[in-house]
């Protein structure tokens, strides 16, 4: 669900603005290949992308939320995959891989044109465990949940894995110098080999096979499949300012896709989620999912929204836009303006 949240204090006399992100899930389910996985053994799991619709401003995209997921002999793993962020802009002549721990992000940066070939989107470490893994594991799955603030664009995305011997990698995501396109003159790394690639421990002659790899020079592993990620039209966007007390106008942009939502959030002091729904069905009638306050009461208007928020300083309120179908049309429905001060 896509959502854009800014927090804002009845007591801030600066006026703000927001673009809401939009987003999208995508998974890929492959396999693995037939040799066994030693004990012990590190897999590299990590994934690329190449972006479309990029246009002369920088791009932002977001991966969050993700895990790879797969079954072995009857015991399920669920792996959580670092966040990423890859931001393609003109400015950027050198592209960069880097991991913040304190975050648990991939930051990465790309030039906005001229690439050729994929860029690293997201990487894993996973140690087998003792026993080793059997060949042959199917399926495996990369799921994600992906964003970005710059409507029109889209993605194609794809995963591998290979596997790296206990005595020759890193748990240090930093450690491993990933090289962060495939573009032979765009980074440091000026070879052919793939975007994702580990250079600090490129062991040809003791790389095994497994995971989705062939040992050797194979140092990504071979691709899944294709994923495309659309994210639509124009998000909403939001304008707040505070006078007397708290104003809040939102105006909505045009267009926006099936199932776009936003979210936007200002927050009083010591206070629960409060949510109220707006849904847009074919672009034209606003339709109200009833909540409850704090006390359990429901409502439904802005003015119910604006006389809550005001009531106390002690109240979140939650107020949810989604689209059903069609677009957002400010037209039939917007600019609102919830306001009232203390």
């Amino acid at each position: 669900m896509d959502s854009g949240r800014l927090l804002l204090s009845c007591l801030g006399l600066a006026a703000l603005a927001a673009t809401p992100s939009i987003a999208s899930s995508s998974t890929i389910n492959s396999n693995f290949n037939g040799t066994p996985i030693a004990g012990g053994n590190f897999i590299w799991f990590n994934s690329v992308l190449k972006a479309q619709g990029l246009g002369t401003s920088p791009v932002t995209i977001h991966a969050r939320n993700a895990s790879v997921q797969f079954e072995v002999n009857g015991t399920a793993h669920s792996v959580a995959v670092p966040d990423a962020t890859i931001t393609f802009s003109p400015a950027t002549t050198t592209a960069t891989a880097a991991f913040d721990p304190s975050l648990n992000t991939w930051n990465v940066q790309a030039p906005s044109s001229g690439l050729s070939g994929n860029v690293f989107l997201d990487g894993l470490i996973f140690q087998v465990p003792p026993g080793g893994f059997p060949g042959g594991i199917n399926p495996v799955s990369w799921r994600a949940d992906f964003s970005t603030d710059s409507p029109g664009v889209t993605l194609q995305w794809q995963w591998a894995a290979a596997v790296y011997p206990t005595a020759d990698f890193s748990s240090d995501y930093n450690a491993l110098g990933v090289k962060p396109v495939d573009d032979k003159k765009a980074s440091i790394y000026q070879n052919s080999d793939h975007a994702g690639t580990p250079e600090n421990f490129k062991c040809q002659n003791c790389l095994p096979g497994g995971a989705r790899g062939g040992g050797g020079s194979n140092y990504t592993g071979s691709y899944s499949a294709t994923a495309k990620v659309s994210f639509g039209g124009v998000p909403a966007t939001f304008d707040y300012a505070s006078e007397a007390g708290v104003e809040l106008i939102w105006t909505a942009a045009s267009p926006g896709p099936d199932g776009n939502s936003i979210t936007l959030q200002y927050i009083l002091p010591n206070a629960a989620n409060v949510p109220l729904s707006i849904t847009v069905v074919n672009g034209l009638n606003i339709q109200v999912t009833l909540a409850t306050d704090s006390f359990g009461s429901p409502f439904s208007t802005g003015s119910q929204i604006a006389a809550l928020a005001n009531s106390t300083p002690s109240v979140t309120t939650l107020v949810s836009v989604t689209v059903v179908q069609g677009g957002f049309l400010e037209g039939p429905f917007g600019p609102l303006s919830f306001s009232g001060g203390q």
